[in-house]
């Protein structure tokens, strides 16, 4: 998953090196993602302090996946037009 965002992203900057920066980003995601994960041994953390970061991480993950989960399954069933019209029916139609 994390490649696709990388190629959608290097669309943006084809022209700088699409494979240079895509490395790149690539590597920030995968860098930010360690450190969030590892900031209580990172900054040396109490232990208590390190429960509680640790729950909100995976909070935050959980709600994530799940908001991912919900967005994609709307997404791939929007070609039928009933769930589409389902989907959008709180719009006003011009």
């Amino acid at each position: 998953h994390g490649f696709l965002v990388v190629y959608v992203f290097s669309d943006f900057v084809a022209p700088v090196g699409l494979v240079r920066v895509s490395g790149f980003v690539y590597f920030l995601l995968l860098a930010g993602g360690y450190i969030v994960f590892e900031l209580p041994d990172i900054v040396g953390m109490q232990v208590e302090a390190a429960e509680v970061y640790g729950s909100g991480v995976i909070l935050l993950v959980t709600s994530i996946n799940l908001h991912h989960f919900f967005v994609d399954g709307a997404i791939w069933k929007i070609s039928n037009p009933e769930v589409r019209r389902d989907l959008f029916s709180h719009l006003e139609r011009n």
